[in-house]
């Protein structure tokens, strides 16, 4: 093939314009703005989660529940990276709500992200408490808690899920005076996971895959290697994490309430891990994408940071925190493939999603940013 010459500065041209469709430095840019893919209304990924049906599935609409859906946050006022509507106890108060979001990082108060549709424990989630080195406390974010608990006839305390090892959240308390729940919480039990944050993990998963992309000369000596990853060791804490919740909630009938530090990394992971574990529901095709839409997508994790949309360089912010999840449901799948609707492939299609931007659900850092932008 003779192709005539072309001049260095059309070539320079050409290489910026590539540049700028695959990199670009703006995230309205992207593929998913000029997307005009159509769909039937029916498979509109819009619309496949709406909180109030999956309220309802979950009988927190019904009367005598103890549980209320608040409007606090309709204007994203309260907490920006929160969804419009949130599952709060019955008898918290929407003044009060907003007296104990001041007490919690970034605003993230507890809220209740799953029902038992046949009974009464729950699982909440919220990010760290601000106590700081002095121990400060509020009362309303003790009261909040105090309800949690008691909308659950059960004699089992509330479970406060600490994702973090203990002495991580304990030096959060010198450096970022936050901290965790300590005593002034009645009727509460903490339990510290012992998951690592985004840059180990982020660490592991970089050493993973320069390891995959190496030839293997000794297959013993490269299943030594990936466990000196860690990845599988991460992997291994956060099923951990998300059994011990489904046993707590479904053996003992007791309601957790999980947060890491600031509740949209390692908590959607475990708490989305549990709820696959308890509901066969999100078992589910049309499940699953109700879980992630309602976990991750509504619930603000940072999908534009942790993947570098749009330009984004902070490689301390970027982190596979979704491919860590995903490879978490694959053991599952490995161990009860008869229990889901879905295998690898849909896994490795969300995965990919998340990073091409190929369509709005998994840009920018949560559901205000993406209904501003149209």
């Amino acid at each position: 093939l003779n192709l005539p010459p072309t001049p260095p500065r059309q070539c320079s041209k050409l290489f910026d314009c590539l540049t700028s469709y695959v990199f670009p430095r703006s995230l309205t840019k992207v593929f998913a703005f000029s997307n005009k893919f159509l769909v039937e209304p029916e498979s509109d990924g819009w619309r496949v989660y709406n909180p109030d049906e999956e309220f309802a599935r979950q009988g927190v609409l019904s009367a005598g529940s103890g549980w209320r859906v608040s409007h606090v946050n309709h204007e994203y006022s309260a907490c920006e990276s929160y969804p419009r509507k949130v599952g709060v106890p019955g008898g918290i108060r929407d003044w009060e709500i907003k007296k104990a979001l001041e007490f919690r990082a970034n605003g993230r108060f507890p809220v209740m992200v799953w029902k038992n549709p046949r009974g009464d424990s729950v699982i909440c989630r919220s990010a760290q408490p601000l106590p700081g080195l002095f121990r400060m406390r509020n009362k309303e974010d003790e009261r909040l808690v105090t309800l949690i608990r008691a909308a659950n006839p059960s004699p089992a305390p509330l479970y406060i899920i600490d994702a973090r090892p203990h002495t991580n959240a304990q030096a959060n308390t010198v450096f970022r005076a936050a901290g965790y729940e300590r005593g002034s919480y009645e009727n509460c039990e903490i339990i510290f996971l012992g998951m690592e944050n985004i840059h180990n993990v982020r660490k592991s998963y970089m050493r993973l895959r320069e390891l995959c992309s190496a030839p293997a000369d000794d297959d013993d000596r490269w299943l030594q290697s990936i466990s000196e990853t860690y990845w599988l060791q991460h992997l291994s804490k956060l099923l951990q994490g998300g059994r011990r919740i489904a046993e707590l909630v479904m053996i003992e009938r007791a309601s957790v309430l999980i947060h890491c530090s600031d509740g949209w990394d390692r908590t959607p992971q475990i708490s989305a891990l549990a709820q696959l574990m308890v509901d066969p529901y999100y078992r589910t095709i049309k499940g699953f994408a109700v879980l992630v839409e309602k976990e991750w997508c509504s619930m603000g994790h940072k999908f534009s940071l942790r993947y570098a949309h749009g330009g984004s360089s902070d490689k301390q912010e970027a982190a596979p925190v979704l491919a860590q999840w995903a490879d978490g449901i694959w053991q599952m799948t490995r161990q009860f493939p008869t229990a889901f609707e879905y295998n690898e492939a849909l896994l490795l299609e969300l995965i990919e999603m998340a990073y091409v931007c190929k369509f709005g659900s998994f840009l920018f850092n949560c559901e205000s940013e993406r209904r501003r932008a149209g």
